[in-house]
């Protein structure tokens, strides 16, 4: 029905521009009320079928997909409706160029090695309850609407960096060394179907930290992707190296059918691998 209305008053419109024609309104006559009715109609059903940018003279803006780089950080509004964005609120990402690849010889250990690791890496790095580094001024959040976004917000301002992930279920876990001076989040798909919808299986991100600079003190630093196994849980071995308990079927149920596989990777390039591609391409 207001798509017929907005077609007629549309059509109205235009014959009044074409043919030069004004409308006046004697006021001083009595108006019946069933006329009165007829113009309010015609007024509301104008301004309604009137697109909002012409109304406000303003172009709209779509903040969907956009990226304002800034040297080494990016301002991300990806999937942020507008009403979320909170006037004076900065949301910053990194660009996934300035992580380098790990390219890991992943060295593969026993159950009995992970769970050794597990339980015998002792932290001195002290937590806020439920939060990031006592002290830091900052602490994490997240928000889940069909698909789920994780970030550390700095206290003071409100600043928040988007820790990347490329899943809908988001980060699935969190690591901070025992020195306080690195961040790692992780993130797996569930099974070997992830190329029906993702480009990889599994992922890490590596951040460092430099206490006392808030949301500037957390730059990227190194990145990798699986494309065999997903991620079940991770541990540190030391401060340059973690544990990963994988697996390579779907999970389901309670998981009882999976055979998992672990592994050490260290956290530092292996420049060797880079060498190699590169040769591989002559």
């Amino acid at each position: 029905m207001i798509d017929f209305i907005c077609i007629l008053t549309e059509k109205i419109k235009n014959t009044f521009r074409e043919n030069n024609i004004q409308v006046w309104v004697n006021f001083k006559k009595t108006i019946p009320l069933k006329s009165l009715i007829y113009i309010f109609v015609f007024a509301f059903t104008f301004t309604a079928c009137t697109p909002i940018d012409q109304i406000n003279n303003e172009p709209q803006v779509d903040l969907t997909d956009r990226i304002n780089s800034d040297t080494s950080e990016s301002t991300i509004e990806n999937n942020i409706t507008q009403n979320e964005i909170i006037p004076g609120d900065s949301l910053i990402g990194f660009n996934d160029s300035l992580f380098v690849d790990l390219n890991p010889d992943l060295v593969e250990i026993s159950e009995d090695d992970f769970e050794y690791f597990k339980y015998n890496y002792k932290g001195t790095c002290v937590m806020e309850p439920g939060g990031f580094i006592r002290g830091s001024g900052l602490s994490f959040t997240n928000n889940c609407d069909e698909i789920c976004e994780a970030y550390l917000v700095e206290k003071e301002t409100g600043r928040r960096l988007y820790l990347p992930s490329g899943y809908d279920a988001g980060i699935t876990d969190i690591l901070i060394s025992s020195t306080c001076d690195q961040l790692i989040v992780c993130s797996s798909f569930d099974g070997p179907d992830y190329v029906n919808y993702y480009r990889h299986r599994a992922e890490l991100f590596v951040f460092n930290i430099a206490l006392g600079n808030g949301i500037n003190g957390i730059t990227p630093a190194y990145k990798h992707y699986a494309t065999d196994w997903s991620i079940s849980d991770m541990i540190w071995v030391s401060d340059k190296a973690i544990a990963l308990k994988t697996y390579e079927d779907d999970s389901y149920g309670d998981n009882s059918h999976l055979r998992y596989k672990y592994y050490k990777l260290n956290l530092i390039p292996n420049l060797s691998s880079d060498t190699e591609q590169e040769s591989d391409q002559y």
